[in-house]
């Protein structure tokens, strides 16, 4: 005999983040997102990320500067779609 539980198909998780998070990035941009990412938690210098990853400061800033324009448009609420009604069958 089976009970509920054991007749549902399993769930599947929906990852976010986790292990597949940058999968399609190279291992430049993961090194640059995580000398920032150390920078902003004030574990790093803005010079010392900038020397570990081998750019100059400026080059630092504006790089540091594209990636949390792109965190806070990720962040931006996204517009409800919109469907219309469906069609006569």
């Amino acid at each position: 005999m089976t009970t509920n539980s054991e007749a549902k198909a399993p769930r599947r998780s929906r990852s976010i983040g986790g292990p597949k998070l940058g999968e399609s990035c190279g291992p430049q941009a993961k090194r640059l997102a995580s000398v920032i990412l150390e920078v902003l938690a004030g574990a790093r210098t803005p010079t010392d990320a900038a020397t570990a990853v081998g750019i100059s400061l400026p080059n630092y800033y504006q790089v540091e500067t594209r990636a949390l324009q792109g965190l806070l448009k990720a962040c931006e609420p996204r517009p409800a779609v919109e469907y219309g009604p469906m069609p006569a069958s």
